[in-house]
């Protein structure tokens, strides 16, 4: 079947775009782009678990597809619209310790440090399967970028957006 073999394509191409996004996350100072980078996270997300669907073939991966569309590209996204346009909040411009120029160089760092030391571990692995390989890197540095988002905002609402896409 033509999907099977499109699939993994697939599945990088969204793999990528997430931690681009996550770039994105770092580097925006208008809250209603965060908001809008963080459901075209999710929904990347939801279109890995559809590849995946097609790949692994387990139809539990449908519910969790239905489960984040319906949770964090529509549910959640509006919640917090609702929220800043109650607080009447549109930028954030103050920065803890890292301006997003800053703060980008040290995810590039750490999304090329992450690589290195999967590479070593997981050097095995990375020859049988480098969809999980990549997918494992890619995680962790989202996880991490998440985490300079939290300690280098200082709006409550950015900071949940970091860890809404640590969650991520």
């Amino acid at each position: 079947m033509i999907l099977t073999e499109v699939a993994p394509a697939w599945i990088r191409i969204c793999l990528i775009l997430v931690l681009v996004s996550g770039g994105f996350l770092l580097s925006s100072r208008n809250l209603k782009n965060l908001v809008r980078t963080y459901q075209f996270q999710s929904f990347l997300l939801v279109l890995i678990a559809l590849g995946l669907v097609v790949l692994e073939e387990h139809s539990i991966l449908l519910l969790v597809a239905a489960l984040t569309l319906v949770s964090k590209v529509f549910g959640i996204p509006a919640f917090i619209r609702l929220i800043q346009e109650r607080m009447s909040i549109q930028q954030d411009l103050k920065f803890s310790y890292l301006r997003p120029p800053g703060a980008l160089m040290l995810s590039i760092l750490i999304i090329l440090l992450v690589y290195v030391c999967f590479a070593q571990i997981l050097e095995k692995l990375y020859a049988a399967n480098s969809l999980f390989f990549l997918g494992s890197v890619i995680g962790v540095s989202l996880v991490l970028m998440g985490l300079i988002a939290v300690c280098t905002r200082r709006m409550a609402i950015s900071k949940v957006i970091g860890y809404l896409s640590m969650e991520n």
